[in-house]
């Protein structure tokens, strides 16, 4: 498998390099890192691009080469990574996909600061989503990347990177992830764990300058003002503060999104599975998975894959008992 490095400069590529291995790790709630082994150093610096065809682009973070061996070891960051850096909220819209593309025009590509832009970047849009979603934010300030991992994994809303010869093409569209049905209980998935935390908050009163508001959680995941609107579950209260009374609602999502990783489950899965295509299952696709605690709605919210191991880490949060489930008195 050849390795690919692409300089941050002008996209040229600097090296090309056979990979002694490898171990990929993908996580919806942070950037992981990525180890590549080589054996010599690659012609490679922090913030370059690697990129292996077909199976990951990233940011090279680090480079080690190790002196008795000659064998040196990149360390690499998502691609998405390269907009990890706290910016201005800038004009609010409606439609999120065109929220983003103005925030990395914006900040990224023309700011006006040539030292700092990165004219390769071209974005575009491919749906129009009206949420009218405002980023999470300290003072009006937030990070871009963190912002991106939202959408992904609450709206569907995924930003998707390809090096092309002259450009990084950056897509923003709001698909919906395919579904996997996993079966944690056959011989294809080893080391099953699950994490179960038992309380989560499922009453937030948000104060803001305008007022206060009070949001109760559902059984279905919605939540609401109106606490008759649906079946409560039971959990815990909480006060938070809004500065901008127009963010409460989003205020109380962000709290109440929080209990999904109550229920967390972990499992390796044989690569070379005839039930299930793990090459083909990538982060925050849906899965329903049954264990033997229950059945759950989940999507993979971490993977972990290795050149030398014969399985893959996927871990699943997010997970809830499924209603069917629930109406047959699962936990």
């Amino acid at each position: 498998m050849m390795a690919y490095i692409v300089s941050k400069a002008d996209l040229k590529v600097k090296d090309a390099l056979t990979v002694i291995s490898y171990e990929i790790n993908e996580d919806a709630t942070a950037a992981a890192q990525s180890e590549f082994r080589f054996a010599s150093a690659p012609n490679a610096a922090a913030g370059d691009y690697v990129a292996l065809r077909g199976l990951y682009v990233g940011v090279v973070s680090g480079v080690e080469a190790d002196k008795k061996t000659s064998v040196a070891a990149l360390r690499s960051l998502p691609v998405s990574s390269v907009f990890s850096r706290n910016i201005l909220l800038g004009d609010a819209q409606a439609v999120t996909e065109n929220y983003i593309l103005s925030a990395i025009n914006d900040n990224f590509v023309s700011s006006g600061d040539a030292l700092m832009d990165i004219p390769y970047i071209s974005v575009t849009a491919k749906t129009q989503t009206p949420l009218g979603l405002t980023p999470h934010n300290d003072n009006g300030i937030y990070n871009l990347d963190t912002f991106l991992r939202y959408v992904a994994g609450r709206h569907h809303i995924f930003a998707d990177f390809e090096i092309t010869a002259d450009t990084l093409d950056v897509s923003i569209e709001n698909r919906m992830p395919p579904l996997h049905i996993i079966d944690a209980t056959v011989a294809d998935v080893l080391n099953l764990t699950e994490t179960v935390v038992s309380e989560c908050v499922s009453k937030v009163t948000v104060k803001t300058p305008a007022g206060v508001v009070t949001f109760y959680l559902f059984d279905d995941g919605t939540f609401g003002t109106n606490p008759e609107a649906g079946t409560r579950i039971p959990g815990k209260a909480d006060t938070v503060y809004c500065e901008n009374a127009a963010d409460a609602e989003k205020t109380a999502g962000d709290v109440f999104a929080k209990n999904k990783f109550s229920h967390l489950i972990e499992e390796e899965m044989l690569t070379d599975s005839k039930l299930y295509g793990t090459a083909n299952m990538r982060l925050y696709d849906r899965a329903i998975v049954k264990t033997k605690t229950g059945v759950y709605d989940t999507y993979i919210s971490y993977i972990s894959r290795k050149s030398a191991s014969k399985t893959a880490l996927f871990k699943f949060g997010d997970a809830r008992l499924t209603l069917t489930d629930k109406l047959k008195g699962g936990v």
